[in-house]
């Protein structure tokens, strides 16, 4: 048998397998209660992270309901980069040099 021959049959059986075992492990934890307990603890954990991230990253503080407005401190604004990049005629690392 050739390199290349016996090559694609070690990968083909190493495939085969691993495929067998991810099933196994699949539905023993789909049919273990405890173990989709935690699946989902794990994931409404993700989902909770997630929100508080997005509120802060889009400046809403827990206590800010959507119906109210701010009434705290204003986030800062991030630098936005100009929208007109074709007109900009400086080139990387060059800034104006005009008087001002």
């Amino acid at each position: 048998m050739s390199f290349g021959r016996s090559l694609y049959q070690f990968l083909l059986s190493s495939s085969q397998a691993y495929a067998k075992w991810d099933l196994e492990v699949s539905t023993s934890i789909i049919k273990n209660r405890k173990k989709m307990l935690f699946l989902l603890a794990l994931c409404a954990a993700g989902g909770v992270s997630a929100k508080l991230y997005l509120d802060r990253v889009n400046g809403r503080n827990q206590s800010d309901s959507p119906s109210q407005g701010r009434t705290g401190a204003r986030p800062r604004k991030l630098h936005q980069p100009p929208s007109d990049v074709a007109g900009n005629d400086y080139f990387f690392g060059e800034e104006e040099r005009s008087d001002k």
